[in-house]
């Protein structure tokens, strides 16, 4: 009864801070999406209830294998997000995962027991800035072990993303400061690329025609380099600007996903988006299968997992 009851009441805690996070304007109004994107309801999967779902990776050599990064931390699935389990360190607002190689690399800060999952600053949101927390894993995720990687500031990431092309070795680092690292050793050291990004510290991708970036309050930026940003051309389902997160396919840097209200896609680098999985409900979370390069995963902040196994072309629900 006990276990019954604090779940209950970590539902509701939930279902407050969404609501009132809403109810700060993260909703635009509403207007029709494309008529030829899969839909998303809102029904509810099996992902642990969280403040916040930041950001997923899939394991090297397992398509069915899933780490996502939450405001609670790592949660990982064996069977394609059906059924998870809480892996890796404690405290952890978990703002970024990604695939390194042949591991995974998560990020973010440490969490108090009071603290918010996001914060304002100006006119955007990020992750609170606090004490730094890395760590890598070689299995897929069952394991993690603490990272202390050197040149790179004790400050909490907001955001990693991987390279492309040339660069594809390479692994970026926002953090919360709004300062730019990159690093070519899987995390073991980093160097400052920039003092400041240019843009609100939230999500980034480096694709085909060098960087996306956004988020959910100012929308989507472009830059070839980083060292200066133009703002892109795009609206959400809802008729608003709010990007979450990018994920850039393996086998093409031209071919990009970006959650927002539902999922939308890039088949030009981030020029041009139109919606894939249309929704109502806000996605968090997304990411593509390197062994598999046509599937991908999302999830919305109404707890549902969604994959596709055609690139985009179409979803189900998982579960």
């Amino acid at each position: 009864m006990k276990v019954t009851r604090r779940r209950a009441v970590i539902a509701a805690c939930v279902a407050l801070f969404l609501a009132a996070f809403f109810a700060l304007g993260a909703v635009s109004h509403s207007t029709p999406a494309s008529s030829t994107a899969a839909v998303a309801t809102g029904s509810v999967g099996a992902v642990p209830s969280s403040m916040w779902y930041w950001t997923m990776a899939v394991s090297p050599s397992d398509p069915n294998v899933l780490v996502v990064g939450s405001a609670s931390g790592l949660y990982r699935s064996e069977d394609g997000g059906k059924s998870w389990a809480p892996v890796g360190p404690k405290a952890f607002n978990a703002t970024s995962v990604v695939q390194s190689g042949n591991e995974l690399i998560a990020a973010g800060g440490k969490l108090g027991a009071l603290s918010s999952a996001i914060t304002r600053v100006g006119q955007a949101r990020q992750a609170p800035v606090g004490p730094l927390l890395i760590a890598s894993s070689s299995d897929g995720g069952k394991t993690w072990a603490l990272l202390h990687p050197s040149g790179l500031p004790n400050t909490s990431v907001q955001a990693l993303a991987n390279g492309t092309g040339s660069t594809a070795s390479t692994l970026y680092a926002v953090l919360t400061n709004g300062k730019l690292y990159s690093s070519t050793d899987g995390a073991k050291s980093f160097k400052l690329v920039s003092p400041k990004l240019g843009i609100p510290p939230w999500a980034i991708a480096s694709t085909a025609n060098g960087f996306v970036g956004g988020d959910m309050d100012t929308g989507g930026y472009a830059s070839p380099n980083v060292s200066g940003w133009a703002k892109a051309k795009y609206r959400d389902a809802k008729g608003g600007l709010m990007v979450m997160e990018y994920a850039v396919q393996p086998n093409d840097p031209k071919h990009v996903l970006m959650s927002a209200f539902g999922v939308e896609g890039s088949t030009d680098g981030g020029k041009t988006w139109s919606p894939v999985l249309k929704s109502t409900v806000m996605f968090g979370p997304v990411a593509w299968a390197a062994s598999s390069p046509n599937t991908a995963y999302a999830v919305g902040f109404d707890s549902s997992v969604w994959r596709t196994d055609d690139g985009g072309k179409t979803w189900k629900k998982v579960g």
